[in-house]
């Protein structure tokens, strides 16, 4: 009896895992999931209606960059960087270390939410 139980928990586990992460939205080949519309929902506090929306134009842009071919080179990149700088007022150092505080508090925010998905698949 125990064991039907935990199959029958398991089973139950699995078909509610491959709702969630069931593709919602094919955009030209690239999926949207259930899980990404939900995580843009509550990361962005909007509708399901404007989550959907965003993915989809994500989707489209990424489709049409890949289809043009566009790259951008380091010097583009640098060049960019120091037109921003000028514009700000702020030198070109202090741009960089305020890129790199983004980028650290981006992969600290990232790195912290693998852990909580990572524990919300292992609970559900």
């Amino acid at each position: 009896m125990r064991i039907f139980i935990l199959i029958t928990a398991t089973i139950i586990s699995l078909s509610s895992t491959e709702i969630v992460d069931a593709i919602a939205i094919d955009v030209n080949g690239e999926p949207i999931t259930t899980l990404d519309i939900e995580t843009i929902e509550k990361k962005f506090n909007i509708s399901k209606k404007m989550a959907i929306e965003i993915l989809i134009q994500d989707r489209l842009e990424k489709s049409a960059i890949e289809r043009a071919n566009m790259e951008v080179s380091q010097e583009e990149v640098d060049e960019k960087i120091a037109q921003i700088s000028s514009s700000k007022g702020i030198s070109l150092d202090k741009l960089k270390f305020a890129y790199l505080r983004v980028a650290l508090v981006l992969k600290d925010l990232l790195t912290r939410d693998l852990k909580r998905f990572t524990k919300e698949k292992f609970l559900f």
